[in-house]
């Protein structure tokens, strides 16, 4: 199921109709894109709140096994990465702390994502946001 979500947010990023992906016969086709979205936020909200309990100990190295490889596919679509890094710009922006923290921080420790995902308008991330 993660690996439609991250198709659909791929498509959906890229300003094209996400339904293209949907099978006729998928029940996520009777889905608007605005509740696709939501799905895919509630997905990464899930992943982040996994990497908070890994944070404070909760979850164990051997715990994440579960987790490591759908967390790694999440940061191997460039889509998720550009989604991920225009709304942690953007909560800068706005001086907020953004929802998927935890997961972010989890991604550069375990060198998911490189540094530049930090600076902002570096060329190896797009940003989807204007603000």
């Amino acid at each position: 199921a993660v690996r439609l979500y991250l198709r659909i947010l791929a498509v959906s990023c890229d300003s094209t109709t996400s339904k293209e992906l949907i099978p006729n016969d998928n029940p996520l086709k009777k889905y608007s894109d605005e509740q696709l979205f939501n799905i895919i936020d509630e997905t990464l909200s899930i992943f982040s709140y996994i990497c908070y309990l890994k944070k404070v100990g909760s979850l164990k190295k051997e715990d994440m096994r579960l987790f490591n490889y759908e967390i790694r596919r999440l940061f191997d679509n460039e889509h998720i990465c550009n989604y991920l890094y225009s709304l942690y710009h953007w909560s800068l922006s706005l001086n907020v702390e953004m929802s998927f923290s935890h997961l972010i921080e989890y991604a550069l420790t375990n060198k998911y994502l490189n540094q530049s995902f930090l600076v902002f308008n570096c060329r190896e991330y797009k940003c989807y946001l204007l603000f």
